[in-house]
Order: C-alpha cells, then structure tokens, then sequence
C-alpha cells in the first residue's frame, strides 16, 4: 500500500531525499509462511547453458 500526497504543490515543500519521495510512504504487509517438503530437484538449462535447481515442492493449501 502506497500512501501519497495528492497535491502538487505540497509534493514540491516536502521535496525528497537522494532516494525516495518524503511525500509517499509504502508499507509492506508481512508475508506468509508456510512449511513444506522438496519431493525433488531438476536441472535445468537455460538458453546460455547455465544450470540452474529447480526444487519440485509438496502443494501447500491457500487460506
């Protein structure tokens, strides 16, 4: 969730920092965790030839 100033001229007062906007402010829910087993690990090979771990994981139920 973003929460913003709406109006310009405010947006041009509060400024910003090297970075970021001091007229918007995020904030982050925290995630859900859920435990689950690997049944398996595939390789796979990308376009360049790379190898890369695929874990193959236990289907977990949404709430």
């Amino acid at each position: 969730v973003v929460i913003k100033v709406n109006d310009f001229a405010c947006q041009r007062k509060l400024g910003q920092t090297s970075r970021n906007p001091r007229w918007a402010i995020a904030y982050k829910f925290p995630p859900e965790e859920e435990v689950t087993r690997i049944l398996d690990i595939k390789v796979s090979v990308g376009r360049t030839g790379a190898l890369t771990p695929v874990a193959v994981l236990r289907p977990v139920p949404t709430r």
